[in-house]
């Protein structure tokens, strides 16, 4: 996700919080959250990411969300994520 995405998802956060991830969709695609972007200082993509993630685990239940997977490259270890209702896109790179 662009930087400019990124801090558009950041001021949705600070203006509606993560208490109920609905206000925030559209949420978009939030990059890899296995630490592949997280730590070049940019405080967008380290916080604010892991922040929605653990908002929509504590309520997809709640709320019924679906998740879409999708693996790819020549050993299935990027896999993809997609949840239509919040149209909240997420990728976990598991390569060894």
């Amino acid at each position: 996700m662009t930087p400019e995405n990124l801090k558009k998802i950041a001021e949705k956060v600070i203006e509606h919080g993560t208490s109920d991830l609905r206000k925030l969709a559209p949420i978009g695609d939030i990059g890899y959250l296995n630490g592949i972007e997280f730590y070049k200082g940019d405080f967008y993509r380290s916080i604010i990411p892991d922040a929605i993630m653990k908002a929509f685990w504590e309520q997809k239940k709640e709320y019924g969300w679906t998740v879409e997977s999708k693996e790819s490259h020549w050993r299935n270890t990027d896999n993809s994520y997609y949840c239509p209702e919040l149209e909240l896109r997420w990728a976990v790179d598991s390569g060894d």
